[in-house]
């Protein structure tokens, strides 16, 4: 499962980049998302067998916990100040990932 949301959240970051950039600078873009960081960060924890101190942990856990509501305050920020993308079909296919296909992979 995990996998699979990395997987759509390159591919929905790569695909409403391209809407206003090139190809090149959507690949690179994906290197500025902290989800492609966070789990880079993990499989290195995880492989490795190392144990993470208590402190942070609970900071971790802490900015955990605040994600989904500054996400959902950035989408209203940016949706105000949004206007009509230049190639819509583009962001048309990354919507209907996120939002249909997403979802039917996940069950």
């Amino acid at each position: 499962f995990t996998n699979s949301v990395f997987g759509f959240i390159r591919l929905g970051v790569l695909l409403a980049a391209t809407g206003r950039r090139s190809i090149q600078d959507a690949l690179t873009g994906i290197l500025k998302v902290p989800a492609a960081w966070a789990v880079a960060a993990a499989a290195i924890v995880l492989t490795s067998g190392m144990n993470v101190p208590l402190a942070l942990m609970r900071s971790v856990t802490l900015l955990g916990d605040a994600a989904l509501p500054m996400m959902i305050l950035v989408l209203g920020m940016q949706l105000e100040r949004a206007g009509s993308p230049d190639r819509p079909r583009v962001v048309a296919a990354a919507v209907t990932l996120s939002l249909v296909v997403a979802p039917l992979v996940a069950d």
